[in-house]
């Protein structure tokens, strides 16, 4: 049985050739542009298996063929992520740009409630506007800077008071009013908005 040829990008192999179904120790370099945190191995050719993929030392277990590695580095953090809100329901976010060796070719955003992180939007420039939020609600925000092959780091995280008196479907009214008077539907853009009426007992 011949020895493989273990290839390693952006970082060293303890041994260049080993039998299939041994370890060799992979190593990273150090990071090509100043502030990338280390992402992960990914296998570019042939086969084998990472111990960690997310450490930058781990070990490889040789494959069937002759494999090249590569040592992948995320991008640098966003810029300080800021918000701007006039007490509407409709929050801007906007954020410093990242820097990343292959190009960053996303921003994903993320809003943050009871705990939960969801995505609500990629984009490949620095802001976005978060619509159609709860009056009376308070929400979190980051923005991750994603690289070609998944590679992600997080901004820091805002926190959002949207306003008790904020008015989502634009008819002039306080939501909480809105739903005192059993007010439904956008006028703005619905072709229909229901109103309940109230008679007052006899």
């Amino acid at each position: 049985m011949s020895s493989k040829a273990i290839t390693v990008q952006s970082g060293s192999v303890s041994q260049p050739y080993q039998m299939a179904g041994s370890t060799v120790t992979l190593t990273a370099n150090s990071a090509p542009i100043s502030g990338q945190p280390f992402g992960k191995w990914v296998v570019v050719s042939g086969s084998g298996s990472f111990a960690s993929a997310s450490a930058s030392s781990t070990t490889f277990t040789v494959g069937s063929a002759d494999a090249t590695v590569a040592a992948t580095f995320a991008p640098t953090a966003p810029g300080s992520l800021g918000y701007t809100s006039n007490g509407t329901v409709s929050v801007g976010l906007n954020w410093g740009g990242s820097s990343d060796d292959g190009g960053v070719v996303a921003y994903d955003v993320y809003r943050v409630s009871s705990g939960t992180s969801v995505l609500i939007g990629s984009v490949t420039g620095t802001s976005f506007t978060d619509s159609h939020l709860r009056a009376g609600a308070t929400y979190g925000y980051y923005a991750c800077a994603r690289d070609s092959v998944g590679n992600a780091t997080p901004s820091n995280s805002v926190i959002v008071n949207v306003s008790a008196n904020a008015d989502q479907n634009g008819n002039g009214i306080a939501d909480a009013i809105d739903s005192l008077m059993g007010v439904s539907g956008d006028p703005v853009n619905d072709s229909a908005v229901n109103l309940k009426v109230h008679r007052p007992l006899q």
